[in-house]
């Protein structure tokens, strides 16, 4: 009797997230006081900095909304102001931290381009 030989099943590749289209990955930066800006490896800051955040712009955009979330991700009611630099094709929010009580919060970026929409986030802890 032989033994039959049995193909193997295929298994799926994992699933990928989609390129971005729209905006990239968000950079963050401490602008602390009487220095330049400099770029962070660790999202953590001091009440006494400022948060600048970087998005790379994709696409012409026709809308963009920034909020704030608490660790809890709920929205927090504190205006994230916007500037857009149109010849790095950047967006850039800044926040002082002073008012912020110690914990974790993020920004979100919602960007869109005609029917394309993305939604980019950076989670940060204040000390």
């Amino acid at each position: 009797m032989s033994a039959a030989l049995t193909r193997p099943t295929a298994t799926p590749a994992p699933a990928r997230a989609a390129a971005p289209a729209v905006i990239g990955e968000p950079i963050a930066y401490r602008v602390a006081p009487r220095r330049a800006a400099e770029k962070v490896s660790t999202n953590e800051f001091d009440r006494t900095d400022r948060i600048r955040v970087e998005w790379p712009v994709l696409a012409t955009l026709d809308r963009r909304v920034a909020r704030l979330l608490d660790q809890a991700g709920k929205p927090l009611p504190i205006d994230v102001p916007l500037a857009e630099d149109t010849a790095a094709w950047t967006i850039r929010g800044d926040l002082p931290l002073a008012s912020f009580g110690r914990g974790g919060y993020a920004i979100e970026l919602t960007a869109g381009s005609g029917s394309m929409s993305e939604t980019r986030r950076l989670v940060f802890l204040v000390k």
